[in-house]
């Protein structure tokens, strides 16, 4: 069947993306794997991705760049395919 994937990326471990929830313990590498294993076995209809925290919400420089730099490599990724 067809799938719709709604990612929220407080799944992540606060080492490699920084919320203002309860975060995950799912690290990058996995959570492509999941996506990659998806995309290659279904048809998806689409893809939503949320989570995450902005400077107006409390966020440091430092929870910026970690998320920057995850989630330059999630797009990368979804690009790619």
């Amino acid at each position: 069947l067809p799938v719709f994937i709604s990612l929220d990326l407080d799944i992540l471990s606060t080492d490699d993306y920084r919320t203002n929830w309860d975060q995950g313990n799912m690290r990058p590498e996995e959570l492509l794997d999941c996506l990659r294993t998806l995309f290659a076995s279904r048809r998806i209809l689409g893809m939503d991705i949320c989570g995450g925290i902005t400077k107006e919400k409390g966020a440091s420089p430092e929870d910026l760049a970690i998320n920057e730099g995850t989630e330059k490599a999630l797009f990368s990724f979804l690009a790619a395919i």
